[in-house]
Protein backbone atom coordinates (compact mmCIF):
# COMPACT_ATOMS: atom_id res chain seq x y z
CA UNK A 1 0.00 0.00 0.00
CA UNK A 2 2.56 2.45 1.02
CA UNK A 3 4.83 1.67 -1.78
CA UNK A 4 1.99 2.14 -4.66
CA UNK A 5 1.33 6.26 -2.71
CA UNK A 6 5.21 6.66 -2.85
CA UNK A 7 5.35 5.69 -6.32
CA UNK A 8 2.42 7.94 -7.23
CA UNK A 9 4.32 10.94 -5.37
CA UNK A 10 7.40 10.29 -6.40
CA UNK A 11 7.12 8.98 -10.13
CA UNK A 12 3.38 9.85 -11.29
CA UNK A 13 2.86 13.38 -10.24
CA UNK A 14 6.18 15.15 -11.15
CA UNK A 15 6.35 12.97 -15.03
CA UNK A 16 2.76 14.09 -15.21
CA UNK A 17 3.45 17.69 -14.13
CA UNK A 18 6.73 18.34 -15.60
CA UNK A 19 6.52 18.16 -19.11
CA UNK A 20 3.88 20.74 -18.54
CA UNK A 21 6.07 23.76 -17.03
CA UNK A 22 8.76 22.43 -19.88
CA UNK A 23 6.46 23.02 -22.45
CA UNK A 24 5.42 26.38 -21.08
CA UNK A 25 8.80 27.59 -20.87
CA UNK A 26 10.27 26.45 -24.19
CA UNK A 27 6.98 27.92 -26.23
CA UNK A 28 7.20 31.00 -23.86
CA UNK A 29 10.68 31.68 -25.13
CA UNK A 30 9.59 32.17 -28.83
CA UNK A 31 12.87 30.84 -30.50
CA UNK A 32 12.29 28.92 -33.72
CA UNK A 33 14.48 26.77 -36.02
CA UNK A 34 13.35 25.72 -39.32
CA UNK A 35 14.35 21.60 -40.44
CA UNK A 36 12.92 20.24 -43.73
CA UNK A 37 10.49 22.84 -43.68
CA UNK A 38 9.02 22.22 -40.41
CA UNK A 39 9.25 25.26 -37.73
CA UNK A 40 9.94 23.82 -34.64
CA UNK A 41 10.50 25.52 -31.12
CA UNK A 42 13.99 25.61 -29.53
CA UNK A 43 14.71 24.39 -25.98
CA UNK A 44 16.15 27.54 -24.31
CA UNK A 45 18.54 27.33 -20.83
CA UNK A 46 15.63 28.93 -19.12
CA UNK A 47 14.11 25.43 -19.00
CA UNK A 48 16.91 24.83 -16.08
CA UNK A 49 15.74 27.92 -13.97
CA UNK A 50 12.20 26.66 -13.85
CA UNK A 51 13.47 23.17 -12.94
CA UNK A 52 15.66 24.97 -9.90
CA UNK A 53 12.51 27.23 -8.66
CA UNK A 54 9.80 24.18 -9.18
CA UNK A 55 12.38 22.11 -7.20
CA UNK A 56 13.09 24.79 -4.36
CA UNK A 57 9.25 24.34 -4.07
CA UNK A 58 9.49 21.33 -2.95
CA UNK A 59 12.56 21.43 -1.09
CA UNK A 60 12.57 24.03 1.07
CA UNK A 61 9.07 23.14 2.97
CA UNK A 62 10.55 19.41 2.99
CA UNK A 63 13.25 20.74 4.90
CA UNK A 64 11.53 22.75 7.31
CA UNK A 65 9.29 19.93 7.80
CA UNK A 66 12.44 17.45 8.88
CA UNK A 67 13.63 20.47 10.90
CA UNK A 68 10.32 20.62 12.54
CA UNK A 69 10.41 17.16 13.23
CA UNK A 70 13.93 16.86 14.97
CA UNK A 71 12.86 19.81 17.10
CA UNK A 72 10.28 17.78 18.25
CA UNK A 73 11.88 14.22 19.22
CA UNK A 74 14.81 16.51 20.72
CA UNK A 75 11.94 17.83 22.76
CA UNK A 76 10.29 14.47 24.40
Amino acid sequence: MVQGLRMIAVVLIPMWIGPFIGATVISGAGETYVDLGVTKQVPTPWIFLAAAITASLVIIPVALLQRRKAREDAAH
